[in-house]
């Protein structure tokens, strides 16, 4: 099986993404935003990806896993 450059899975099965963490400052940012706001809406959610370097789809996503 040819691989693409992507990464395995628990499964075994290769995924287009790679593994992605956060860093201890992002992770705190995102926190006391959480603290305040369990629900960011788009311009709060544009402006902690601009605050943190992240995209907005990671912002999104880490507050959905919450």
């Amino acid at each position: 099986m040819k691989s693409h450059g992507g990464t395995r899975s628990f499964s075994g099965e290769e995924s287009s993404l790679p593994c992605f963490r956060f860093t201890q400052e992002q992770i705190q940012f995102l926190k006391t935003k959480f603290a305040h706001k369990e629900y960011p809406d788009r311009a709060d959610t544009k402006h902690i990806s601009q605050q943190t370097g992240l995209a907005i789809g990671q912002v999104q996503v880490w507050f959905a896993n919450q």
